[in-house]
């Protein structure tokens, strides 16, 4: 029977109403990682427009991620007493009018100044964007609220990076910077007209509550530096890997979207499984990640190498944040603000090293350094909860 002329059942519009928040949540995380990754699609127009060496464009994500993991504590300590809707909304609003000035950029220095705005309030999005749809879900489906929220992030991968790859190639990068600006300011919309008042987290926990949640907090932290550190060193530099062999321009763009779709799925199943087996998931990412970069070595592999890399690139963020609001009982604001850092941390020194890989080794060892970060990573003890 339809539902017409018919009250719709409690439940149904609230998991209704939840989709939107959560969607609306996942829509600036999408339009945040499209922006902050730009960059490594276009390098080449960039280069040109900017006239500097396609390896320094790999610099622009390291000075974005050097921003980023320098002011985010600062920055919580302030807006975490403000209410969290009005903070999102402001800070997607800054990357609006971010993007709108990095396309009027002429050269490297005025770029990176542009994207420093963004990259300042890059890590409240991020870190209060997850702790935001885990105080709207019920405490046994945290996982499955951060998993729905990275979509938006996966999604980035799938669509936005290959899109504006193809539009940086086609129309411009100039262009489509100012179409991922008013991208954003749809978004900041969006989240004013969807989201709830969600007033800042006034719990008062005992002091040695939060004395004991330090030690898990940084052991997430040091497990998020190493694992993204080592993913960073070869996809900061996506397209000259990709171009390597038989491979031309033209396959950037759909060896983005073939990455992006398979962490589409590498997000549904690590969020379908990691509440109940968080050290088997963890493993799996590992174990796909190391895979990946074999195979990506590779000339002839390369395809199926960047489909498997990007189904576990994709879960790694799920995993970690996930293992960070784990990390701490109290004070999972902080967590999820220090997994923040970490992993722009992590962006940072890996990007940089890449660059210092690419100038003073080969291109063909970038792959050989992620594996031994990533499998680095591995070594140290994983929490559960």
């Amino acid at each position: 029977m339809g539902w017409r002329g018919r009250t719709l059942p409690p439940r149904a519009v609230i998991g209704a109403v939840t989709l939107l928040r959560y969607g609306s949540l996942g829509a600036a995380l999408f339009v945040y990682l499209t922006a902050e990754l730009f960059p490594i699609g276009a390098q080449s127009e960039l280069a040109a427009g900017l006239a500097c060496p396609p390896a320094r464009i790999g610099l622009l994500l390291s000075v974005y991620a050097v921003v980023a993991a320098a002011v985010t504590l600062p920055l919580l300590a302030v807006t975490r007493r403000y209410d969290q809707r009005t903070v999102l909304v402001v800070c997607v609003s800054v990357l609006a009018v971010s993007q709108v000035g990095f396309a009027f950029s002429d050269d490297f220095a005025s770029a990176a100044a542009w994207r420093a705005p963004a990259a300042a309030v890059h890590g409240i999005v991020w870190s209060q964007a997850t702790v935001v749809a885990a105080r709207l879900s019920p405490p046994n489906r945290v996982a499955r609220a951060s998993a729905a929220v990275f979509v938006g992030s996966t999604l980035a991968l799938v669509a936005g990076a290959p899109l504006t790859a193809t539009l940086a190639h086609v129309m411009g990068w100039r262009a489509t910077s100012m179409v991922i600006g008013v991208a954003a300011a749809v978004c900041a919309a969006a989240l004013c007209a969807v989201l709830p008042s969600v007033p800042p987290h006034r719990a008062s926990p005992p002091a040695t509550g939060g004395a004991g949640d330090v030690g898990p907090i940084a052991l997430v932290g040091s497990i998020t530096v190493l694992m993204v550190t080592g993913h960073y060193v070869s996809y900061a530099f996506f397209e000259p890997l990709v171009l390597r062999g038989w491979f031309g321009y033209a396959v950037v763009a759909p060896m983005l979207a073939a990455f992006g779709i398979a962490g589409l799925l590498g997000v549904c199943l690590a969020g379908r499984r990691l509440d109940a087996h968080p050290r088997r998931v963890r493993f799996g990412v590992v174990t796909g990640l190391v895979c990946a970069l074999c195979a990506v070595a590779i000339p002839p592999v390369i395809p199926a190498g960047v489909v498997v890399w990007g189904c576990a690139a994709a879960a790694m963020p799920v995993v970690l944040n996930t293992a960070a609001l784990r990390s701490s009982r109290h004070r999972k604001d902080v967590a999820s603000a220090v997994y923040v850092v970490a992993y722009q941390a992590g962006i940072a020194i890996g990007s940089a090293t890449g660059a210092a890989v690419l100038d003073f080794v080969s291109l063909a060892a970038l792959p050989i350094v992620s594996i031994m970060l990533i499998v680095a990573s591995a070594a140290l003890p994983f929490r559960t909860g």
